[in-house]
């Protein structure tokens, strides 16, 4: 490998500076976002640290990273879909050095836990450059499903597998009311919801007092929400939760009953939040995690709206 000088320099710019930085990525994740940092402060009592990566004095890209300091010697280390870079064609030899340099910052010891989750694709190249760094697998990643909303919206609509676009067809043709509604006056609502269908269903997801607080902190050019909800008959019969970070979009959460089933519509909401993302110069949707094992209805879902699955590489310690 290459002599590469990487330094991982923290807390050394103002929030500002580095959300400006964050607005240079293409294709950030919602984990990596200002409102993120601000949003797990509050829930979680962590202090975020905010990394700029340089490469022979050149910022190449940005992380943050969550820290818990307890009694002088507890340390707890999180790192969550980092590091972003600048450059989507960052070489393998500086990823390499930078998890050296994370190393060396971080090193093993007793008292220290480290989480690490980087924004890697699953391959056994990316393996062995995480073992060559020093660190461990200890489970398997996190997977999603992004779309390319740059694309104009015939292309977009034409890569729906056919039995998702027939069904977007027939939501369209059951005189559906869609509307974006205010988080003031909708969240609590959907949150009921959500958290009813968590439990029914017995799936894993994001609490409450996260999203609460994401919205909360998501009222700016960086970061914002947008909040759906669909009535049939004066009905409400689905409602979904996304959140715009940079150039890109989450969806969040959603809640639909029998009726929206019945009219497809979380096909026509997803359709219709892909427009409003166009408008806003939005150029990519993630749709949020897919579970094959746990959850098959959904992930086949997201799969046939014709993205490309990324299937991270795991977390490592």
């Amino acid at each position: 490998m290459k002599d590469l000088t990487i330094n991982i320099i923290w807390d050394s710019v103002s929030v500002a500076k580095w959300q400006k930085y964050f607005l240079k990525i293409d294709k950030p994740n919602i984990i990596q976002s200002p409102a993120y940092a601000y949003a797990i402060r509050d829930t979680k009592q962590q202090v975020t640290k905010f990394g700029i990566i340089t490469l022979n004095k050149k910022t190449i890209g940005i992380l943050q990273a969550q820290e818990i300091k307890l009694f002088g010697f507890l340390h707890f280390i999180f790192i969550d879909r980092g590091p972003i870079w600048f450059d989507d064609n960052i070489s393998s030899d500086v990823i390499e050095a930078f998890f050296k340099k994370l190393n060396d910052i971080f090193p093993k010891r007793f008292g220290r836990m480290r989480r690490i989750m980087p924004e890697l694709k699953e391959t056994s190249k990316n393996s062995q450059i995480l073992l060559n760094a020093g660190f461990k697998q200890k489970s398997a990643g996190y997977k999603t499903i992004w779309i390319d909303i740059s694309k104009d919206l015939d292309t977009i609509r034409t890569n729906f597998v056919g039995k998702w676009r027939s069904s977007l067809k027939k939501a369209e043709k059951s005189n559906l009311d869609i509307k974006e509604i205010p988080t003031f006056i909708g969240l609590d609502l959907l949150l009921q919801r959500y958290m009813q269908d968590r439990l029914q269903k017995k799936y894993a997801g994001t609490s409450p007092k996260m999203i609460k607080s994401l919205v909360k902190y998501s009222n700016n050019k960086i970061n914002y929400s947008i909040l759906l909800n669909i009535r049939k008959n004066g009905e409400d019969i689905a409602m979904g939760l996304f959140f715009i970070h940079g150039n890109s979009a989450t969806y969040q959460i959603g809640w639909t009953n029998n009726i929206g089933r019945k009219y497809n519509a979380h096909n026509l909401m997803l359709w219709h939040i892909i427009k409003i993302l166009k408008q806003k110069n939005v150029k990519f949707l993630d749709l949020g995690g897919i579970n094959t094992n746990t959850a098959k209805g959904v992930t086949k879902f997201k799969q046939s709206m014709g993205g490309e699955q990324y299937n991270l590489i795991g977390i490592y310690s």
